[in-house]
């Protein structure tokens, strides 16, 4: 029968107990702050300390525990015993009954399994080391050995009612047992471990503090995360073998989303990538500076599909080194992104989201065998599909299928109102023309890139009512581009006009006048190049009343002819498992 643990009070007390351990619940009261105090026993000497609060129902005065998960720290001399998991062996256990007195003779240890103490950092002054698992809110005197997963770039704010700005940025952390916990460095401390944390290395992080995580912007499972702050301490750790320091994967299955439809929750999906979408950009309203925005499409054995958005660096590196590895079934794991009502439900990739591709995990072993043997030729349904949610194609994002130039063109029944939102979209096309005797530059202000005129010497721009000592000449130019269904012109401003023509606007002006017929050979050898162009769309009146359709390009690639391969055999499977 089960009895407590004797002689572990003593060991608790020393400061060298671990692992499960016996003991009984000699009082246990609810104090002015909320918290549980508790009195154990193992029958021979008795501990005071706290019960955390979830774990109140499920023992009484009397019960007899195996304490699972605890930490024993001393708080103002005395030492406090914080039960963080237990199991309850008996409701009633009586001492009296099933505990031999304690005589002169009786050994406190007999009995007891011996037990190796906790892991040691090697510092006199550091505390034992604690698993992440084993941390909870009740004392500062943690103590921890962690590989740093991940490294957010740093970040300054100001405080309300404050001048100076504040500096923070945040880590992920993972031990040796799979464990992973988020944490903050604020203020001087994140100035002072900033350069010095790197990603992957493995670290003595002590003197912290633990507080409850905020679920709606946490990018790991944890109840907990991690603040650090003056008296935190963080040293190298000399050993560096981190065999065991994995990630554990908890995706969430693709099937399962919509239940974090209009919760800010962040989640990890991981799926068969089936199709990557054509690189768009979308301006920030901040800056006006372009973000580069790239979609993927996912499968999993739900046999539910997502399109998930990629921003900035992901959509640059690890989307283009998945579009590398298409017609092989590649896996990705989108990690801490964010469920959207776009097109019905849809997933958006957040600062602090990270995309892995082909992880070395069993569960993406799994996932890929399953859609290469039978996965692929099955059908598949858009998780979005009969939800209420954005229609496809409106708003900044818009939407990654291919069209033809003949729907840029509107009957002028079908016409938007010049008030409307504008519409984006990719299509593929042909270069055909381009006027040489248009405008195809103007004199801009360097440093907002608005149209000025000279004045005096000087440069006066309309816009902010403003003079500037320079101007630069960008592009504004007009081309005719054709595909298999129809003709249409397209506006394309100094960046993407510079990509197709291939030398910047200052000198192509002055081309126009000393070297005309290297000017019009240029504008020559700019057509019948074959891009993939992102186009914004949208209405706008003339001046006569009438409404004609402007379409501007957003973005362009050459065009990438086995990409282009793969993606008409993706239609031709989707049409396939379609009718089937």
């Amino acid at each position: 029968m089960a009895s407590p643990t004797r002689g572990a009070v003593r060991r608790l007390n020393e400061g060298n107990c671990c692992g499960p351990v016996n003991l009984q619940i000699t009082s246990l009261s609810k104090s002015g702050d909320g918290k549980y105090a508790h009195t154990c026993t193992d029958g021979l000497e008795s501990i005071c300390g706290v019960l955390a609060t979830q774990l109140s129902p499920l023992a009484d005065a009397g019960s007899l525990i195996c304490m699972k998960s605890y930490v024993a720290n001393k708080i103002e001399g005395v030492m406090k015993l914080i039960i963080t998991e237990l199991e309850v062996l008996s409701k009633s256990w009586k001492v009296e009954e099933q505990l031999e007195v304690k005589t002169a003779v009786d050994d406190p240890m007999s009995g007891v399994e011996e037990s190796s103490p906790p892991e040691s950092s090697g510092n006199g002054d550091r505390p034992a080391l604690s698993p992440i698992q084993a941390l909870n809110p009740y004392s500062t005197q943690w103590s921890i050995r962690a590989k740093v997963q991940h490294k957010w770039p740093k970040n300054s704010f100001v405080p309300r009612g404050q001048s100076s700005p504040v500096s923070v940025f945040n880590v992920e952390l993972i031990d040796d047992q799979g464990t992973q916990v988020e944490g903050s460095f604020w203020r001087e401390m994140a100035d002072k471990y900033y350069d010095n944390l790197e990603e992957g290395k493995v670290y003595y992080f002590s003197k912290f503090t633990v507080k409850p995580a905020n679920k709606n912007y946490a990018t790991v499972n944890n109840d907990y995360s991690l603040n650090f702050g003056p008296r935190s301490e963080v040293v190298l750790c000399e050993d560096q073998d981190t065999t065991n320091m994995k990630e554990q994967l908890q995706a969430t299955r693709i099937s399962e989303l919509p239940k974090y439809l209009n919760r800010k929750v962040p989640v990890t999906v991981m799926g068969v990538v089936t199709s990557v979408g054509a690189i768009g950009t979308v301006k920030r309203k901040a800056d006006s500076s372009e973000v580069v925005r790239r979609d993927i499409t996912i499968v999993d054995q739900s046999l539910r599909s997502v399109d998930v958005t990629c921003w900035g660096k992901l959509a640059d590196d690890n989307v283009r080194a998945i579009e590398a590895l298409m017609g092989q079934a590649p896996v990705a794991v989108v990690s801490s992104c964010r469920v959207t009502t776009f097109s019905g439900l849809a997933l958006t990739t957040l600062s602090r989201s990270s995309v892995s591709i082909n992880p070395d995990s069993k569960e993406a072993r799994e996932l890929k065998d399953w859609y290469q043997r039978e996965g692929s030729g099955q059908p598949v349904v858009p998780i979005g599909e009969g939800l209420e949610g954005v229609k496809a194609g409106a708003g900044s994002g818009g939407s990654s299928e291919r069209r033809l130039l003949r729907d840029f063109h509107p009957s002028s029944d079908n016409l938007p109102s010049p008030d409307a939102k504008p519409e984006y979209c990719t299509t593929s096309a042909t270069v055909v023309h381009i006027n040489p005797d248009q405008n195809l530059y103007y004199l801009a202000n360097p440093e907002n890139n608005r149209k000025v005129v000279e004045q005096g010497g000087r440069y006066y721009c309309e816009f902010d009512q403003k003079y500037c000592d320079r101007a630069v000449q960008r592009y504004v130019m007009l081309m005719k581009v054709s595909d298999q269904s129809g003709e249409c012109f397209l506006n394309a401003f100094n960046d993407q006009a510079e990509q197709i023509i291939g030398v910047p606007a200052e000198e192509m002006a002055k081309l126009r006048t000393s070297e005309p017929s290297r000017f019009n050979a240029l504008l020559k050898r700019a057509q019948w190049q074959e891009l993939v162009v992102r186009v914004c769309s949208r209405a706008r009146e003339l001046p006569q009343g009438d409404v004609r359709m402007r379409h501007t390009v957003q973005n362009l690639v050459p065009l990438d002819f086995a990409a282009e391969c793969r993606l008409m055999l993706q239609g031709i499977h989707k049409r396939m498992a379609a009718k089937a």
